[in-house]
């Protein structure tokens, strides 16, 4: 069956995850994220960012397919993320994406944006550190060159550039188990 795209019919689907799919037009095409999944994954930033219709949100393929990319990865679905782009490994992902992100929507990346709390820039934090979210989740941080630190969460790890933000940071621990940053 096709599907009606803000590019037109859709002539080809690929499913990433179980209601994010990629459909390609004659001459376009983009992401299609589904309500249900948009509200639990995507930031108010990406939601504003795609085309909204009444089953969810469209990402066109050029310039804002990455804002969804990069919060699917971030929200647990990265090996599905690394398959759609061709079974890269996860640095070369994020990477790409990143770079896209920075190229096409920078304002994602700003301290000030609504979705994350204002961690400290990464070069007055230890090498290594701990993050606690509000609900006492857990994430280890290891850097290892000059741009980008490998995440450790539920087992699986996720290499991802220094200057990251995450939502619901309670506070942050260097490698000796210091405080060096609350939101209180």
């Amino acid at each position: 069956m096709a599907v009606s795209t803000p590019w037109g019919e859709s002539q080809h689907s690929t499913q990433i995850v179980l209601v994010a799919v990629f459909h390609t037009t004659a001459g376009h095409g983009g992401v299609h994220i589904a309500e249900r999944l948009a509200g639990r994954v995507l930031s108010k930033f990406v939601r504003n960012r795609g085309i909204k219709d009444g089953s969810g949100y469209w990402y066109e393929e050029d310039c804002d397919i990455s804002l969804p990319m990069y919060e699917l990865m971030k929200a647990g679905h990265a090996d599905k993320v690394c398959e759609f782009f061709c079974n890269l490994d996860s640095e070369k992902v994020m990477a790409t994406i990143s770079d896209s992100i920075r190229r096409w929507n920078l304002e994602y990346f700003n301290d000030s944006h609504e979705r994350y709390s204002s961690i400290p820039r990464y070069e007055k934090l230890a090498k290594d550190w701990t993050i606690r979210f509000n609900d006492g989740r857990t994430l280890k941080v290891v850097c290892h060159e000059e741009n980008k630190c490998i995440v450790s969460y539920c087992g699986q790890f996720l290499i991802m550039p220094k200057r990251v933000y995450f939502r619901g940071v309670e506070e942050v621990f260097d490698a000796a188990g210091n405080s060096v940053w609350s939101e209180k």
